[in-house]
């Protein structure tokens, strides 16, 4: 096939996809250049309807096979210029900076040693639900505006609805949470394991995920970019003191260590807040 035709396959398969957005065409079309020319003849001998069939499932298969973010490309940022004037919603009972200096100095200091062992299984096997809406949702709920519930008899999820991711400024409007939004624990579970969560009883680990005041919805590619990491390896780019004020009130009122290197990365946001 030759650049012509390459050009209207493209735009043809854009037409299949299960989303419309501005950036799409561009999206593809900067993944099909990084196509080793095998998968490219592959993809053009598979029918265009066929493609339709296979809806999201092959948007999603089209991402992993070629290194193209196209479910990030839903997200909108925001003009970084306008950043400080984003509204994120704002989360309950994040606590002062100054409350944050003190309990900052109680924390234990001392090296991180992984015990082993972890599996996400050891804080509960997914999300503990209330109501007929598990945790995921009520954080959907609270940091979402415009959301729209689905039942399906006693169990409930948030089908649409429109989040600002605060550590990026990202927009997602209009979009079905299950596929753009993650729900990030601002201290990770693996983190809680190695510093201390691993000698806590099953039913205090539940507890620990589901606790809500550690709990953001934020945008998928940034929640994987995060991992594991702990402060200085990962802070967000924005709301970067209410993020420590968080985590350093989850790790007081939990009684998880922090090591030196968390230690002064945490006073050294806080003094520039």
């Amino acid at each position: 096939m030759n650049t012509a035709g390459e050009a209207i396959w493209l735009s043809q398969l854009a037409d299949t996809m299960p989303f419309r957005h501005r950036s799409l065409p561009d999206t593809l079309s900067q993944a099909y250049k990084k196509t080793p020319t095998n998968a490219k003849a592959i993809l053009q001998h598979i029918p265009l309807k066929s493609l339709i069939m296979t809806n999201i499932i092959f948007a999603t298969f089209f991402a992993f096979l070629f290194g193209a973010n196209i479910g990030a490309s839903l997200q909108t940022p925001l003009d970084s210029q306008h950043a400080s004037n984003i509204d994120v919603k704002e989360i309950p009972n994040i606590i002062d900076k100054n409350t944050a200096l003190q309990l900052l100095r109680t924390l234990q200091i001392q090296p991180k040693r992984d015990p082993g062992g972890y599996d996400r299984d050891e804080f509960g096997s997914g999300w503990a639900t209330t109501g007929g809406l598990n945790t995921r949702e009520l954080v959907l709920i609270r940091d979402g505006t415009n959301t729209q519930l689905e039942w399906l008899g006693a169990r409930g999820r948030v089908l649409r609805g429109v989040w600002i991711c605060p550590y990026t400024h990202a927009l997602f409007n209009n979009v079905d949470p299950e596929t753009y939004i993650d729900i990030d624990h601002v201290v990770p579970l693996k983190e809680a394991w190695i510093t201390g969560a691993a000698a806590w009883p099953y039913v205090y680990r539940v507890a620990f995920a589901n606790d809500e005041s550690h709990l953001i919805s934020v945008s998928g590619p940034e929640n994987r970019r995060k991992g594991d990491l702990a402060p200085p390896y990962y802070l967000p780019q924005y709301w970067t003191c209410e993020y420590v004020r968080v985590w350093i009130k989850q790790k007081s009122d939990y009684r998880l260590s922090i090591d030196q290197a968390e230690y002064t990365s945490l006073l050294g946001v806080l003094n520039q807040c």
